[in-house]
């Protein structure tokens, strides 16, 4: 128990202090108005706070700056505002403009529009409070920006402020002047002026390319600060807010010039009690108290403690982890552990922008570079700096728009990026500074950027004047940015600059005909005509293939983008991306296009807008009908479509019978019947009734079921009819249902899907045996039955969906008791579909399906749903499981039916089952070994136990090797494997199809860790718990020799031992875990030599040695581990072994249960394969086939899932052969020129027959 007198003390806030005590190791105490409790387990401790009154705002911006209406919340610049007040008053007597002159991040705008405008508005200055104020930045169009904001101020209408600004600048003056006067109403001339301050004016060099422009706006806002010509004050008081790395530029105009040598105000870093006060006194504004030794560690990691004070910049960094602080608090105070949660200071931006970047899905963290590109001025002989874009350029500007807006609502929510009106911008410099991912997108191609930037101001400029010919880019100019486009795919031009550079291209190809033309008539007399042919078909042959790599890298680029939204065209334009240049790009891209929708199975195309579905009982036939009156029937392994009728209006509703030989269809007015091997043919309608609703045919054919909608709102009825007969047998119903469903030959199930009014009745009688009004009312959003009429199930966009059997007249209270329930996502669901035996449901919300798995109110917990997505929106009430399994799922969206499933089969191939023990959470993952001939597989537990031997590509059963093995390993020949069995600590020596060790040593007093064969197979190598490494023959079982290493205690973090080079490379583990040290081995030598510390992993790449580290780094260096080839950044996910191809390619897991396969030749991330998505303690072993055209993936069994084995092609023939069946059709020309613009390639994505 914890005494009184060890309350943590609070000199921050005086108050009172109720305090109580808890048993164990808990406590709690009451300061003032909120509990804070504290939770502890040993050194581990956390906090929770219940708060009394709950706080609304937050008093530090982020990195945004501090605006007007956070004036109150500004300190801490007491000092430098009355320095600029003062320097302010001078310059309102004898003019000229004065500049706020800072380091980027060091607090200018805050400045300018926190501190002095509110000053002025409070009277600062004689009369100041009556002056009109405006406050802008330059943006790329400057005097537009100025003559805007004059509209608004200075109380001109659009067409005076118009010709004001257009007009000469002392011209100018004078229409202010005397708007200002009239504005007075009889003032003097001291309240006849204005405030101009204009911020961020560096974006003048940076975003406005118009060279005449900028002369323009400096001459006209310095003769708004210059004194009039009878020695009036100025009409204006100028204030320019300058980062400081743009002197140079401002020397090339001579009235900024001189402001900088005599208007001059330098914002340089706060003290420290400055910035306490910056800190603490927002809190205490709002009633927020400051826990002791937060200022301090703030202080601290600011570096304000050094004498030379804190490095410039860090004020926004500051602000945004006081901001997430606050986030992070605990009731109503700012704690140190809330603090540290967000990274701090160093760490807090990054920390920010990686969790929104790593929250987006892969098509959306592509756009996001390519927009934070856009948003970013490359800077030319200066620091980069932030750029503003319209919202309407930044969200046509190459990328998928649905794909952009996500991504700029998330960073705007962040409070990373800011939108104003119609434009978009980073809120800060700071996040170029303090986001590592940024950083590196802006240095990957810093020539590359710069030149991308300059194409696109050349060609907004261009296209604002009218497309002027003269402003097209003309020789070596072109030419380099020509070689830059058609090899740096990744900057996507926007539709301007994409005219623009044909344009220019067009024109040099005029310019060059011309020449080649007074070329041709010279070449009669000279023999260079020869070479100079040569030359121009070299050139042309070369300008071609730049522009084919180009347009790879485009429809890659694209393929991306569009892959949650239209994932047929992104795998066939990625198809067709490879087939135009095989890069990393490209490849990636392929890849991507395959294992972004794994549950993809293949599309079908409708001929127009599908409005109802139905499938045969085997669900090998489907059957749809549209917008426009057709009625499909598809076979779904052949893929044969065939319209078999074609109706008057909109079809309602269609039903087919078990084999799929017999369909019914309505259009609401008609009924209209097929039979295999008959035309369609009109049905009667039913003698009573009237608007035919829904309709059905029995399984075995033999009846067709129709519901009618009466005149009158309580009039339905129901009729049935045998299939060779026109007599109709019609009954009452009390609801007119939306679903009709067969569990035989001799019931159907009604639904009426708007209450939840159901019928179950007796064929062909119509005699009803049960029914029940489950009421959804109108909370309803999406209902159905399953599709033997077993359930029925219904949304109100609740997580919670219940479903109930449709089997026995229902009870008053069964609506809040259902027999089973699922867990979903979404709010506006628009189509639910039930499995026939309810163990799934799906349910399409927005664009996103969601398939869970049922349970019954006994059961376990519910697992998280399966996300599909690459389709956009769901048709309303499209979606529908197909036969006994509830495994395939189909939906359509406008045109397009999608088979998904839910295995998975069409990503990965599945041949027979593997089956091994369950693990612990902290065991391995399951070993794998394949045989070097590829044909088989060795698996084991990671706990040990028996192996199997699964042939792969095989659906037989595997060979089971009891015992007690672990990790297993062939020889070089495939004719052993060697074990190490932990039950009775031996290592063991087996044949692929003898259940008996042909040999074994025991290993009691110092177990193996790790085991290698040497490359002959007559040695094997060990290395056991105390560091020693043994080799042995393995004909006698004699060591022939003993390597001593490191004196350990237990096996190392990670091993791996090379048998060809007799080398090993391991990991120890100590304490801290950062400080974890590698080391290589050289056996031969018996020597060991340190590598490197803050390791996690090590690996073998054929003579390459790989090292994960703790920060998630993976390292590629020689054999030798001596040096360093390639150093690849991580993502703080890793977790597992390193797992390689033996050549070129590694596959590491994450936490988040996918695994990523990267390039170490390249360095480019080849993709990401979904691992297991049931539950988040299954682990999965990788490993690659010799060939690397194959990996094979082992998931052990959990919470009741049986072991998975699949085997992934890495290969992209059969990426290209899969993703052309998937797709069905090859890409079609309107498809390339929405997408990406021109005539499609010749060599068509998917031949037929692909």
């Amino acid at each position: 128990m914890t005494r009184p007198s060890q309350r943590p003390a609070d000199h921050e806030h005086a108050g009172p202090d109720f305090h109580a005590e808890v048993s164990g190791a808990g406590r709690v105490y009451q300061a003032g108005r909120d509990q804070h409790f504290y939770y502890q387990d040993g050194v581990r401790h956390r906090r929770k706070a219940q708060t009394g009154e709950v706080i609304d705002h937050c008093p530090y911006p982020g990195l945004a700056a501090f605006g007007p209406e956070q004036a109150r919340w500004f300190f801490g610049r007491d000092r430098l505002l009355a320095e600029l007040t003062e320097r302010l008053d001078e310059h309102a007597r004898r003019g000229g403009p004065l500049m706020v002159v800072a380091p980027s991040g060091a607090g200018k705008s805050s400045l300018l529009r926190a501190g002095l405008m509110p000053a002025l508005e409070d009277g600062a200055l004689p009369g100041s409070r009556h002056w009109p104020r405006l406050s802008f930045t330059p943006t790329a169009q400057p005097m537009a920006a100025l003559t805007t904001n004059l509209e608004a101020c200075a109380g001109l209408g659009p067409e005076q402020a118009g010709q004001a600004t257009a007009a000469d600048p002392d011209l100018c003056a004078r229409m202010l002047r005397q708007a200002l006067r009239t504005r007075a109403a009889g003032q003097d001339a001291v309240g006849a002026r204005m405030v101009v301050v204009v911020d961020q004016l560096e974006e003048l060099f940076t975003q406005c390319a118009d060279e005449s422009e900028r002369h323009r706006f400096v001459d006209l806002i310095t003769h708004l600060a210059a004194p009039g010509p009878d020695g009036t004050p100025p009409v204006a008081l100028v204030v320019c807010g300058l980062r400081s790395d743009f002197y140079t530029p401002c020397a090339g105009y001579p009235p900024l010039r001189a402001a900088l040598q005599d208007g001059q105000v330098f914002v340089g870093p706060m003290s420290q009690d400055e910035l306490r006060e910056a800190i603490l006194y927002p809190a205490r504004d709002v009633e927020l108290d400051v826990e002791p030794g937060l200022v301090e560690l703030l202080l601290s990691d600011m570096g304000a403690g050094s004498g030379d004070g804190y490095e410039a910049g860090r004020l926004p960094l500051l602000a945004h982890a006081l901001r997430t602080t606050w986030q992070q608090r605990h009731g109503h105070r700012l704690t140190v552990d809330g603090y540290r949660v967000t990274g701090g200071i160093q760490q807090a931006v990054a920390t920010t922008a990686e969790r929104i970047f790593t929250g987006l899905d892969s098509a959306d963290r592509q756009t996001a570079r390519a927009l934070f590109l856009r948003l970013v001025a490359i800077g030319d002989g200066v620091e980069d700096t932030r750029r503003r874009v319209t919202r309407n350029d930044l969200l046509s500007s190459g990328v998928d728009r649905g794909s952009a807006t996500v991504v700029v609502d998330a960073f705007t929510q962040g409070r990373l990026l800011t939108r104003n009106q119609d434009s978009v911008e980073i809120t800060h410099e700071a996040l170029l500074h303090g986001w590592p991912r940024l950083r590196d997108w802006i240095n990957d191609d810093r020539v590359g950027h710069l030149t991308h930037q300059k194409l696109e101001e050349a060609a907004t400029e261009w296209e604002r004047k009218g497309r002027d010919p003269s402003l097209l880019y003309r020789g070596a100019h072109l030419e380099t940015t020509r070689a830059w486009a058609t090899t740096r795919s990744h900057h996507v031009l926007t539709t301007t600059a994409r005219a623009f550079l044909a344009a220019s291209t067009r024109l040099r190809r005029r310019t060059q005909r011309l020449r080649t033309g007074a070329v041709a008539i010279l070449a009669v007399l000279a023999l260079a005509a020869s070479t100079a042919a040569v030359f121009a078909v070299d050139q042309n042959n070369r300008a071609h293939e730049r522009e084919r790599i180009a347009t790879a890298r485009q429809a890659a680029a694209v393929s991306e983008s569009l892959l949650s939204t239209r994932a047929d065209v992104a795998q066939l334009l990625a198809v067709q991306a490879y087939r135009l240049d095989q890069n990393p790009q490209t490849r990636a891209a392929l890849f991507h296009s395959r294992t972004a929708t794994p549950h993809l199975m293949r599309y079908l195309y409708a001929t127009g807008y599908v409005t109802t579905i139905a499938a045969s009982g085997d669900g090998n036939v489907i059957v749809a009908g549209t917008q426009e009156g057709e009625v499909l029937r598809w076979d779904v392994e052949a893929r044969d479509r065939k319209v078999v009728a074609r109706l008057a209006g909109r079809v309602r509703s269609v039903g087919v019978d078990g084999s799929g030989d017999q369909i019914i269809a309505t259009d609401g007015k008609t009924i209209t019947r097929w039979r295999s091997g008959r035309s369609a043919e009109p049905l009667p309608l039913p003698p009573r009734g009237g608007t035919p609703v829904s309709v059905g045919v029995s399984p075995d054919g033999e009846l067709v079921v129709v519901a009618q909608e009466g005149e009158t709102i309580d009039a339905a009825f129901l009729s049935v009819i045998a299939a060779d007969s026109n007599r109709w047998l019609t009954k009452n119903t009390q609801q007119a249902p939306d679903r009709i469903a067969f569990p035989s030959s001799s019931e159907v199930v009604l639904l009426d899907l708007a209450y939840g009014y159901w019928e179950r009745r007796t064929l062909p009688e119509l005699t009803t045996k049960a029914s029940g009004s489950l009421g959804f009312g109108i909370y309803n959003l999406a209902s159905g039955l399953s599709p033997d009429g077993t359930f029925i199930s219904y949304t109100n966009g609740e997580t919670t969906v219940p479903l109930w059997a449709a089997r026995a007249n229902a009870d008053p209270d069964r609506f809040d008791h259902p027999d089973r329930t699922a867990l979903v996502e979404g709010s506006s669901p628009n189509a639910l579909a039930i499995s026939r035996n309810g163990t799934r449901l799906a349910v399409a919300d927005t664009s996103t399906i969601y398939v869970a798995a049922t349970r019954t109110g006994k059961g376990s917990a519910p697992q998280p749903p399966i996300a599909l997505t690459g389709n956009g929106s769901v048709n309303d009430g499209i979606l529908l499981f197909l036969g006994d399994r509830d495994s395939r799922l189909v939906s359509a969206s406008d045109d397009r039916l999608t088979l998904w499933d839910l295995d998975k089969s069409s990503l990965f191939r599945v041949h027979g089952q593997v089956t091994v023990d369950g693990a612990c959470n902290g065991c391995r993952a399951p070993s794998i070994a394949i045989r070097p001939d590829g044909r088989q597989a060795a698996v084991v537990s990671g706990t040990g136990g028996s192996v199997a031997l699964k042939n792969l590509g095989s659906p037989d059963q595997p060979f089971v090797i009891p015992g007690g093995g672990t990790a297993p390993l062939w020889s070089p020949d495939g004719r052993k494997l060697l074990l190490f069995n932990e039950v009775d600590e031996t290592i063991e020596i087996r044949t692929p199809d003898d259940p008996d060790p042909i040999a074994r040593w025991p290993s009691p007093d110092d177990p193996v860790c790790h085991m290698a064969w040497s490359n002959d197979a007559r040695n094997i190598m060990e290395f056991h718990t105390s560091g020693r490494i043994l080799v042995r023959d393995i004909s006698t079982g004699s060591i022939l020799r003993t390597v001593p290493t490191l004196n350990l205690r237990s096996c190392p973090l990670s091993v791996a031992m090379n048998g060809r080079t007799m080398t090993a490379a391991i990991i120890v583990g100590v304490e801290p875990e950062d400080k974890n040290e590698a080391f290589f081995i050289d056996l031969r030598r018996g020597t060991v030599r340190k590598i490197s510390e803050g390791a996690w992993r090590v690996a073998y790449a054929g003579d390459r040695t790989l090292i994960q580290y703790i920060d998630d780094r993976l390292e590629v260096r020689d054999s030798e581990a001596r040096r360093i080839i390639r150093s690849l950044p991580g993502d703080d996910r890793y977790i597992g072994e390193v797992v390689s191809n033996g050549k070129n390619l590694v596959i590491r897991r994450r936490s988040d249960s996918t695994a990523v396969i990267t390039d170490i030749d390249s360095g480019s991330m080849l993709g990401v394969v979904q691992l297991s998505e049931e539950s988040p303690y299954r682990k999965t072993g990788m490993a690659f086939t010799p060939d690397g055209l194959t990996l094979v993936m082992v998931t052990e069994p959990a919470d009741g899932n049986q072991t998975e084995f699949r085997e992934f092609p890495i290969s992209e023939d059969s990426w290209i052969r899969t993703a052309c069946q998937v797709a069905g059709r090859t890409l079609s020309q309107a498809d390339w020129e929405r997408y990406i613009g021109g005539p499609a390639p010749e060599l068509p994505a998917c031949a037929p027959g692909t």
